[in-house]
């Protein structure tokens, strides 16, 4: 066995450990608080956990149309369907990341074989894709915590300064996401800002400057693309929102008592969601880590701990539904995905 391969290994075993251990500690924390043993009894609202399931899959939809728009921006040949299908295979490659294929080297492979004289187009969609992602949910989050800290008095159980540095936090964090993004449209589109040298100079930074290169080839690439880019944002706003309203209903449909209202869930799922982007299986472990943290923050007095791990479960149930869908469309590609996967762990053998 080689020692790149040996050391996949064993950082995937320490990732599922890591993600295993957070779920331990979690569901040792439910249990001593009668999380479970509290909602087991209650009836089930399975209308509302079914209104969740389409919420995230609407949201899921929307990303894959944002990736497909970001694609034919740059004059690539690609097909929504195509977009549908890498997008959810992606999804499910990222839910058991084992070594180097991830959802991202799946969809640059695949396009890039069907045109490879474009694969830096195809990994600049890729990056910018990311970005625009990540940007949109610390939007959505910060907006949400400085109305959250605004409306402390609907609270019972608020503690007002904790409320006002939550709405601080909130405001001084939107506003520097705000004028970051007009900086950066600014940035995208000045030549010597985003050109070749430029790029040089930031591949040269130790181990940063593969990353910021990419992001800056990539800017330089939508430099005329920047209405394509302002309405990925837009829309990527719904993703966000869809994805809260799923948590939200899932605490609805479970019948958590004392729950979060919507703009309690807003101003922390996406905080956990970006939690649940770190390189954990899926992001198990970390999401519901975060939400059951941040949950009773928000919470109106009386509502029990271990609460917001119970609706993070639920959550992660409906993802992994979702990912199913993913298995599913492997499955009926399976020798084309498998021909993809050898591309990718070669390309990477080759850097």
């Amino acid at each position: 066995m080689s020692d790149r391969k040996s050391k996949q290994i064993a950082v995937t075993v320490v990732k599922v450990g890591i993600s295993a251990g957070l779920l331990w500690y979690l569901f040792q924390k439910a249990n001593q608080n009668s999380a479970f043993d509290t909602l087991s009894g209650r009836s089930k609202d399975w209308g509302l956990l079914s209104a969740g399931f389409v919420c995230a899959l609407g949201a899921i939809c929307i990303t894959k149309i944002r990736w497909c728009l970001l694609v034919r921006a740059l004059d690539l040949d690609f097909a929504m369907r195509d977009a549908f299908k890498l997008g959810f295979i992606g999804y499910a490659f990222n839910f058991a990341t084992v070594g180097v294929v991830g959802g991202d080297a799946i969809k640059s492979v695949y396009i890039s074989r069907q045109q490879p004289e474009r694969k830096t187009e195809v990994v600049a969609s890729v990056v910018i894709d990311r970005l625009i992602g990540v940007y949109s949910l610390l939007i959505v989050g910060a907006l949400a915590c400085w109305y959250m800290g605004a409306r402390s008095d609907s609270f019972v159980a608020a503690n007002i300064e904790e409320f006002e540095k939550l709405q601080k936090l909130g405001k001084t964090a939107a506003i520097g996401l705000l004028v970051g993004g007009v900086v950066g449209l600014i940035v995208m589109a000045i030549p010597a800002l985003t050109g070749p040298q430029m790029q040089t100079r930031l591949g040269a930074i130790p181990k940063l400057g593969g990353i910021l290169e990419k992001i800056v080839r990539a800017a330089s690439l939508y430099r005329s693309k920047v209405s394509v880019v302002l309405f990925s944002i837009v829309i990527s706003f719904g993703t966000h929102i869809l994805f809260t309203l799923c948590a939200f209903f899932v605490a609805q449909g479970i019948n958590v008592e004392r729950h979060p209202d919507f703009i309690g869930h807003l101003s922390i799922v996406p905080v956990a969601n970006l939690a649940g982007a770190v390189p954990l299986p899926g992001g198990l472990g970390a999401f519901e880590y975060a939400l059951d943290s941040l949950y009773p923050a928000v919470a109106p007095e009386g509502m029990a701990d271990g609460q917001g791990f119970v609706v993070a479960l639920g959550y992660r149930v409906i993802t992994v539904l979702l990912a199913l869908i993913g298995v599913a469309c492997y499955l009926s590609n399976r020798r084309e995905m498998e021909e993809l996967e050898s591309d990718v762990m070669t390309d990477a053998s080759d850097e």
